[in-house]
């Protein structure tokens, strides 16, 4: 698919003449047949090289992914935590005032939260409290407030989305028999629902959390962009309008195995914890 855009990754260099630009094509052999630059391809990543870069000098794939990856990660990762944490709270909290206007207010900002896209968000967060607030950096990575915009903007919808699951659980959950009886035994509501009802109310949505870490990772592409943060999503969206093609389908790959991983690890988690899913299997 790569290979169908119009251009290479050394047409937009105006000064470079003809002979230049065939001698770079036939150096890094492009000018064979597509099945030949395929299978060559193949025999690479099967030892995790994913090649050079076409646009940046002395740089392979591998190092734009060893350089980036890390900042991505820890973007990602407390990303997932505001996510965790805000979107069981939130869930709980409308559980527990069901039909109270908190309830609503809670449902109307999830709904807000899955409906608008990431980079709206970021850039609403960037006006209102970077340029008129002036309380957070508007861009750039550097200290640990760099990371709180770009990082709430990559929670806004996964928040969104474990609210509204949280939520339907425990409001089933709680009206399972054993909430009754602990209740009618006097436990206090706090100690009913952090050591009975939680656990219970969390668990279906841990087949969701591999999902979750894939809209993450992949918002972190124009989200890293909109906040200059030199982590993977920036070097991804470069090279696709720089046709960098061994830097998309290198990152595409890395971003695939993350995804799989992502996936089979919540799949695991969600039968260690729930033995009743690998028997039903």
């Amino acid at each position: 698919m790569m290979k169908s855009i119009p251009g290479d990754p050394f047409t937009d260099n105006k000064a470079l003449p003809p002979e230049i630009h065939l001698a770079l094509r036939a150096h890094y052999g492009l000018e064979d047949s597509l099945s030949t630059q395929y299978l060559r391809y193949l025999t690479a990543i099967s030892t995790f090289d994913f090649g050079p870069s076409y646009r940046y000098k002395d740089l392979t794939v591998n190092d734009i992914i060893q350089q980036g990856f890390p900042i991505s990660a820890t973007l990602g990762l407390e990303a997932m935590v505001i996510a965790l944490i805000a979107g069981i709270s939130l869930g709980v909290i409308a559980a527990l005032r069901r039909t109270h206007w908190i309830d609503h207010a809670a449902m109307v900002s999830a709904t807000i939260g899955v409906s608008v896209p990431s980079f709206i968000t970021a850039a609403l967060l960037q006006y209102v409290i970077a340029l008129k607030l002036g309380l957070l950096p508007v861009a750039r990575w550097g200290t640990f407030a760099h990371t709180i915009l770009p990082a709430l903007s990559l929670a806004a919808m996964p928040t969104a989305i474990i609210a509204r699951l949280v939520r339907a659980n425990m409001i089933e959950v709680l009206h399972q028999d054993y909430i009754k009886t602990a209740k009618a035994k006097g436990l206090p509501l706090f100690h009913i629902i952090m050591r009975h009802a939680l656990c219970n109310a969390c668990a279906p949505i841990l087949p969701f959390l591999g999902q979750l870490t894939a809209n993450i990772l992949i918002g972190s592409f124009v989200i890293e962009k909109i906040y200059g943060i030199p982590g993977l999503g920036q070097w991804f969206v470069n090279s696709v309008t720089t046709r960098d093609y061994t830097v998309v389908m290198g990152m595409t790959i890395f971003y695939s195995i993350i995804l799989l991983s992502a996936l089979f690890l919540s799949e695991k988690l969600h039968q260690f914890l729930d033995p009743r899913i690998k028997e039903k299997q």
